[in-house]
């Protein structure tokens, strides 16, 4: 029976294979364009710039995250996913773009079916879990009951309904496998083992219909859009309401696409969407891997990076969703989150013995937002000190969408150490500068960096740097500033700041890189997100409501 065993999953594994093979200057011009002064996002927003031309849809892979979510969601949390099949990809900084150009590997395959009758195995295996399959469990093999599962559960893990030559092949390669093992329970496993290993639910099978009288566009289906929207907003499925409301045609309306929009960010899985955009968009997950040299700083840990991350992600979350607030108020608060480890790094009093509390941090340090973070100031570092180039690059290409270029290759990156009158960083990059080609590129960045430099690798205030006092002076565009609060005044007023969030909006909605056909989208987006007064919530909203997200383009001939 093993032998048999292992030649079914071989088989369903290589049909698998198969199946998922068909699928499968320094600045540059545009980037410039800061202002020169300072104005509201409303005056210096860019003119519509032409008609919206849709760009072709994308065949997106599961991240890993929406992989578990899936599987927890169409469970009720009774499986798990312990190691994601293949790491998520990241291409132009996002994983939303590489999930819709990369494909599984063989490996990848291999661990996709292993994943697979593990979460059947953890099914069938717990009594509390397996009540809801008890019919199908003992006795002989049972057509019906399987075909309740196949039924019930595969719309949910594909997201639409499934044709009854689908539930038939499912339903037979079920029995075939609990006839030949004599086991009722195998052919459960092997039923949810198909389902789970099918391109139907691996990939985000979106592809649209023919517009009538339109040959150069397609719309998104009802239910590809209940999956779409699902992704978007809660980086998981599509429930059974929303599957009902597309099956129903609610969502070829505006008006029902809105409602679900709004039932869906009162829903608690909302906050897993917005983490899944955040960890994106600031490059989160990375902080959780922080490190430094303990001998230089002595009490840094290994926690504190995780920390870190948690601690911007509970700041959005509450902007978002609790105080429905303006977006920018994330650069010019003192409220934050902070557990006792934080706590200790930003010298207040540890509000809470365990877990996290929210602290108004005090006003006689210049801390304050997100660039006052340990997050930010301790990633965007080195491990031995502070680096005002990362921090500045951070600045330019998270937050307003410059775009930061590699260094030309065989140029010395490397900055002088410290000696003589060279002691702090700014001299440091100052004598770096008289490099050939490295001014061109340092000016811009470092004249935000080190404005930053009041907190050193781990995001500790501090005066001095190798005892020679700080000059905080720095510039954006012509604009003069000085320090950190009025670094993150400038970013949270910057009339680049509002486009530049609706532009990494809309790539982690659709899975690739704002094209020049899409920039009065752009605009559409930015100015309604201006106009109520920067909620991040009510762009969401927009996005969803957007022609780009419903409308795609004709795919090419032979594609």
């Amino acid at each position: 029976m093993k032998t048999l065993s292992f030649r079914l999953r071989a088989g369903l594994a290589l049909g698998t294979a198969l199946t998922l093979g068909t699928l499968a200057a320094c600045v540059d011009s545009k980037s410039s364009e800061t202002a020169k002064t300072l104005g509201t996002p409303e005056e210096t927003l860019r003119d519509p710039s032409g008609p919206f031309a849709p760009v072709e849809p994308k065949l997106r892979r599961l991240t890993e995250s929406q992989l578990q979510h899936a599987v927890e969601d169409a469970f009720g949390g009774d499986a798990n996913v312990a190691v994601p099949p293949e790491p998520d990809v990241l291409v132009e900084g996002a994983t939303s773009v590489g999930s819709s150009v990369s494909v599984f590997s063989p490996r990848g395959i291999e661990n996709l079916e292993a994943i697979a009758f593990d979460v059947g195995k953890q099914l069938t295996a717990n009594d509390a879990v397996k009540a809801r399959f008890a019919s199908c469990l003992t006795g002989t093999v049972d057509e019906a009951c399987l075909r309740g599962i196949a039924t019930k559960y595969g719309r949910r893990l594909w997201r639409r309904e499934l044709a009854t030559a689908e539930v038939d092949a499912l339903v037979t390669m079920a029995q075939r496998a609990g006839t030949e093992l004599q086991s009722p329970v195998q052919a459960v496993r092997f039923l949810v083992a198909g389902l789970l290993q099918s391109p139907e639910f691996i990939y985000r099978t979106e592809i649209g219909a023919p517009v009538a009288g339109d040959a150069t566009r397609v719309r998104y289906t009802d239910m590809e859009l209940a999956s779409r929207l699902a992704f978007f907003l809660w980086d998981g499925p599509p429930d059974d309401a929303l599957l009902d409301a597309a099956k129903k045609g609610d969502l070829a309306s505006r008006e029902g696409l809105a409602a679900q929009v709004d039932r869906m960010l009162a829903d608690a899985k909302s906050r897993r969407g917005l983490e899944a955009f955040v960890d994106e968009w600031l490059h989160l997950p990375a902080m959780k891997d922080l490190t430094k040299d303990t001998t230089v700083y002595t009490s840094f840990s290994t926690d504190v990076g995780p920390a870190a991350r948690q601690q911007i992600l509970l700041d959005i979350e509450r902007l978002v969703f609790e105080k429905k607030a303006d977006l920018r108020t994330l650069f010019t608060s003192r409220e934050t989150h902070v557990n006792r480890k934080l706590a200790s790094l930003y010298d207040v009093p540890a509000p809470s013995q365990t877990g996290f509390a929210l602290v108004t941090l005090p006003s006689d340090v210049p801390r304050m937002g997100l660039l006052g973070t340990v997050g930010v100031l301790g990633y965007y570092a080195h491990p031995t000190g502070t680096s005002p180039t990362k921090r500045g690059a951070f600045v330019m290409e998270a937050l307003l969408c410059q775009t930061v270029p590699p260094p030309p290759a065989n140029v010395d990156t490397s900055i002088p150490e410290v000696a003589g009158n060279v002691r702090t960083m700014r001299e440091r990059l100052l004598a770096h500068q008289e490099v050939p080609f490295c001014a061109g590129c340092h000016i811009p960045i470092d004249g935000i960096g080190l404005t930053l430099e009041g907190f050193d690798s781990i995001g500790r205030f501090r005066k001095t740097d190798n005892g020679a006092p700080l000059d905080l002076t720095g510039s954006i565009g012509g604009v003069d500033f000085t320090g950190s609060e009025e670094l993150s005044e400038l970013v949270a007023r910057h009339p680049d700041f509002p486009r530049c969030v609706s532009k990494k909006l809309m790539r982690f909605a659709y899975g690739h890189t704002p094209k020049d056909g899409e920039a009065a989208e752009i605009d559409a987006l930015t100015s309604s997100f201006v106009a109520s007064g920067h909620r991040l919530d009510a762009l969401l909203k927009s996005v969803v409501l957007s022609d780009s997200f419903r409308i795609a383009a004709t795919p090419a001939a032979g594609e």
